[in-house]
């Protein structure tokens, strides 16, 4: 069962919705977040570097926002989904090029984008 899947940047509270669970339709539970995807992405983006693969962790990033690190994985997850961020096997996490040049169009709206999809026979 594949349902197209969306990540959201918004500057302002979001929700996150988890559409299915191990092939499971959940409908659409919500849960708040204390923190923004967007201010996770900002912030991520000012403590690593894509170009150099300069990294940071899961554990620090939350500690700089003052968030739960359950909350900041999720965001995380999500845009790593949509590469706009790597989260290696250890718990290191950088911002990638493309999550950069999002940022660097300063737009105060929200940015969907839609999550990557793996190419077919390429």
């Amino acid at each position: 069962m594949n349902r197209h899947r969306q990540c959201v940047v918004n500057s302002e509270s979001e929700d996150v919705r988890d559409h299915e669970i191990g092939g499971l339709w959940l409908g659409y539970p919500t849960i708040r977040m204390s923190v923004t995807r967007r201010t996770v992405l900002e912030q991520l983006a000012a403590v690593s570097d894509a170009e150099r693969q300069e990294t940071t962790t899961i554990e620090a990033l939350a500690a700089t926002l003052d968030a739960d690190e359950h909350t900041v994985e999720s965001h995380l997850h999500g845009l790593e989904a949509c590469e706009l961020a790597r989260v290696g096997p250890n718990g290191d996490v950088r911002v990638t090029i493309t999550g950069e040049e999002l940022l660097e169009l300063d737009t105060d709206e929200m940015v969907i984008v839609d999550s990557a999809t793996p190419s077919a026979g390429v």
